[in-house]
């Protein structure tokens, strides 16, 4: 049966999104000494809302829902003061279970000095889509951009995996998705 990177297409509505490969984990992938990269997860109490559903023919949507990120690190491996965020994510395009088009997303980081969200706010960076606006689910997503706040002028990359059976899809539609995440900020001082 085939699967869908379909979380991917959330993260691309919220953050921008390059589909991790087939089978790959959400890792973090190999990045130079200006990257950020932070892994994480759609927060459980706030998935990431489809509205109306997905399914096979193509719709105008909406998304909605919240990330937590953990654990980031400079590309050499490094802690930084930067250390977990939430990241309240909302976009809409028009989509169906194999592609999408016409999206527009946009995404609020919030910064914490400790892990899982906790010690001193650092401040908020705010992401808008930037780049290809069309594509296959299997195609380039669209990538992100810090318009400001922290980190301003990054680009931002993430994927979700999360496998979707294209049948269930057509058939009974998605309305919400979770699951494991990798955001990489590009590009910008990272301390």
């Amino acid at each position: 049966m085939t699967h869908l990177r379909f979380l991917v297409l959330c993260a691309a509505l919220a953050l921008g999104a390059a589909a991790p490969a087939a089978g790959a984990s959400p890792a973090h992938p190999v990045m130079g000494g200006s990257t950020l990269a932070c892994t994480g997860r759609v927060d459980p109490a706030r998935p990431l809302v489809l509205d109306p559903a997905v399914r096979a023919r193509p719709q105008r949507l909406s998304l909605e829902g919240t990330v937590l990120l953990d654990r980031c690190r400079t590309g050499a491996g490094d802690r930084v003061r930067r250390r977990s965020a939430r990241v309240r994510v909302s976009g809409s395009g028009t989509v169906s279970c194999t592609g999408w088009s016409g999206l527009t997303g946009r995404a609020r980081v919030e910064w914490f000095a400790g892990d899982n969200r906790t010690g001193r706010r650092l401040g908020t960076s705010s992401v808008v889509q930037s780049g290809r606006n069309s594509g296959g689910m299997s195609a380039a997503l669209p990538r992100g951009r810090v318009t400001s706040g922290p980190l301003t002028g990054a680009r931002v990359d993430s994927g979700v995996t999360y496998g979707l059976s294209a049948l269930r899809c057509a058939s009974q539609g998605v309305r919400s998705v979770s699951g494991p995440v990798w955001v990489r900020f590009t590009g910008a001082t990272v301390s």
